[in-house]
């Protein structure tokens, strides 16, 4: 067995449909893996899930909100809320329609004719469509890979300058505290911190409020044991 490289997740309210997509991905490919969520129970249900499950890319069902769902609503909505949490995390939108992409306002790069999950594997024209389409997932996957290791690769660099006692210019922390932020957006957006704290002034001043406090501690252990 193929190892797997690829987690990806599909979110529809329909089980049978991730069922349908799980076996087009498996019969077109063997280094995918692909799970799904039919339902949500609580808000960040979704972004724990992909967390916890190590997810790589996520497909949104256009219209969650049919057949009496638990989603409240439907897959754009979704996929941005994912992308204000995961800057830049591969998403795709699956719809039957993909003139859809011009109501979304979403880069028709990221949408998938529901149709070619029921392609026709005697007929190669259809085969190759499908093995396209999952080319571009696992495209979108490394391009997010690759992006990461770089951001953390050049982060790295300015580290160990800095660790060596060489100073950094004005231009090199900027790019710190960028590639920083940029770093904890791929993980989440809300946890990240402010990036107006990691200006070197604002450092300065952090490291400065720390110290006064810990010398107010200690003044007070004196006085609590005098």
């Amino acid at each position: 067995m193929a190892e797997i490289k690829y987690k990806i997740l599909i979110v529809d309210e329909n089980q049978e449909q991730i069922d349908d997509f799980k076996n087009f991905i498996e019969s077109l490919s063997n280094d995918i893996s692909v799970l799904g969520l039919s339902a949500l129970s609580y808000d960040n249900e979704l972004l724990e899930f992909i967390n916890e499950n190590e997810i790589e890319a996520v497909a949104f069902d256009y219209k969650l909100k049919e057949n009496n769902s638990s989603f409240d609503q439907n897959g754009d909505a979704y996929q941005n809320i994912l992308l204000d949490n995961f800057e830049n995390f591969p998403t795709f939108i699956i719809t039957n329609n993909p003139a859809d992409s011009k109501v979304m306002k979403t880069d028709p790069f990221k949408i998938i004719d529901k149709s070619i999950i029921n392609y026709d594997a005697d007929k190669d024209e259809e085969v190759q469509e499908g093995i396209g389409l999952i080319d571009k997932i696992r495209q979108s996957i490394d391009t997010y890979r690759e992006n990461i290791a770089s951001y953390e690769e050049e982060l790295y660099t300015l580290i160990e300058k800095q660790s060596a006692g060489n100073d950094l210019d004005a231009a090199e922390l900027k790019r710190m505290v960028d590639l920083d932020t940029r770093l904890e957006n791929s993980v989440s957006k809300r946890s990240r911190i402010p990036k107006e704290w990691k200006s070197p002034a604002a450092l300065e001043e952090i490291t400065s409020m720390v110290a006064n406090s810990v010398d107010i501690l200690n003044e007070l252990k004196k006085i609590n044991h005098a």
